[in-house]
């Protein structure tokens, strides 16, 4: 197993040592938009951040027919307008909720970034 992925896994020193302070800074507000469906960050519920000023969106939850997952979400129209939406609050914004089949992108991007 590669470094990296020995950092990323669950129980690693590099993680432990990472998140020792907790998983967020006072006085700032986050948003975590994630997947229950992520083909990476298992379980989902790690994407999750676990404080009073964090608002953890589920795609899911929120667009049922939307099954993105972690390497469709960056092409997503309705995660784009998610993100969107939380980093200029003044604009409210209203997705539109499109079907996307799990795994939709998945094999693109790998043949993409492989060859």
């Amino acid at each position: 197993m590669s470094p990296a992925l020995e950092q990323q896994a669950q129980g690693s020193p590099f993680l432990d040592d990472l998140n020792g302070g907790g998983d967020t800074a006072a006085g700032t507000r986050y948003t975590t938009i994630g997947s229950r469906l992520d083909e990476v960050i298992q379980p989902a519920t790690n994407i999750a951040l676990h404080d009073r000023s964090a608002t953890n969106l589920m795609i899911g939850d929120l667009c049922p027919i939307n099954q993105s997952g972690h390497f469709r979400m960056p092409y997503d129209e309705y995660t784009f307008q998610l993100v969107t939406g939380v980093l200029d609050p003044t604009q409210p914004v209203t997705p539109p909720c499109t079907a996307v089949p799990a795994g939709t992108g998945v094999l693109e991007m790998i043949l993409t970034e492989n060859f």
